[in-house]
């Protein structure tokens, strides 16, 4: 009996996450922070089309007034970059953003796979899996140039324990944002989403952890979330600390919202954050939001 209700659960929340993604539609964010459900869109050099949900009308947007859009079923977004061709012409791609901050971190995943970074307003193709070895000394000497105003990160790219790959390159953007964060100024209110931090019983602390973000103090227990808005073009400082351990992390909003397992990893002796999506996040989040949720009801 045990196993059949075991097998009506996992069944009961594939269901459900099935069933959100075929309700959901495609949505594309404006820098304005309005949101326009869409079924397809089409990409041109001037304009990016798209065909209203809710209007049943295809419409056509500026490139210069898109942040991004997501997708439904993959779970995915994707933000809107200007870059110049080799030919010197500016245009637009969709990219996966894999950091914010001082410099941002993009990924071309559709034609093969491609890196570019984004500081001051400049982007720069730093990374191509199809290079030939001229090629990618002439993008590691632009991306080592991003960097050079930070001696820490420009020693560390350019020494024996750095690869030009990926995940190093990844690494030491990571390192210079957060050596190099500055809390943003601007008067224009940001576009937000909302961020959900929680942690599971599987722990290797029991403590309650602190969590600061611009001088505020929020408390992380076991089997509980906390609920962040933060603005999605520019990063915000988190500050994660028991009794042990303290740790700053950058994190900016996505167009859709995220969760994040709050985890102690045991090799950098620090916390992160592990994105959560599909049927695992349905199990661990709301299962513990359920029970919060209950337990302010009955108080």
């Amino acid at each position: 009996m045990l196993k059949t209700n075991w097998l009506r659960l996992i069944l009961g929340m594939a269901l459900l996450v099935v069933g959100d993604q075929l309700c959901a539609q495609d949505t594309l964010t404006l820098h304005s922070g309005r949101k326009i459900p869409f079924m397809r869109m089409l990409e041109f050099r001037d304009v990016v089309r798209v065909k209203d949900y809710e209007e049943g009308e295809m419409v056509d947007i500026l490139p210069d007034s898109i942040m991004g859009y997501t997708q439904s079923l993959s779970e995915s977004s994707y933000y809107l970059i200007f870059y110049f061709n080799e030919e010197g012409e500016r245009e637009y791609l969709f990219v996966e953003r894999y950091e914010s901050g001082a410099i941002a971190l993009f990924v071309d995943q559709r034609r093969g796979y491609s890196m570019f970074m984004q500081k001051e307003g400049l982007v720069k193709e730093v990374y191509d899996m199809h290079d030939n070895r001229r090629a990618r000394d002439l993008r590691f000497l632009d991306f080592s140039l991003m960097l050079a105003d930070d001696d820490t990160t420009f020693s560390y790219v350019n020494s024996s324990d750095f690869r030009f790959k990926p995940g190093d390159i990844r690494q030491a953007v990571q390192n210079y944002n957060l050596r190099n964060f500055e809390q943003s100024l601007s008067a224009e209110e940001p576009v937000r989403s909302t961020v959900y931090l929680y942690r599971t019983p599987y722990q290797k602390t029991k403590d309650r952890i602190r969590i600061e973000l611009n001088g505020a103090t929020h408390l992380l227990y076991i089997n509980d979330f906390i609920q962040l808005d933060l603005p999605i073009e520019y990063p915000s400082r988190l500050t994660l600390y028991d009794k042990e351990t303290r740790s700053d992390i950058l994190i900016a909003g996505e167009l859709k919202d995220q969760y994040y397992e709050v985890l102690y990893d045991s090799q950098s002796k620090a916390f992160r954050l592990d994105p959560k999506s599909g049927t695992e996040l349905h199990f661990e989040f709301n299962g513990i939001k359920e029970r919060v949720m209950d337990k302010f009801g009955r108080d």
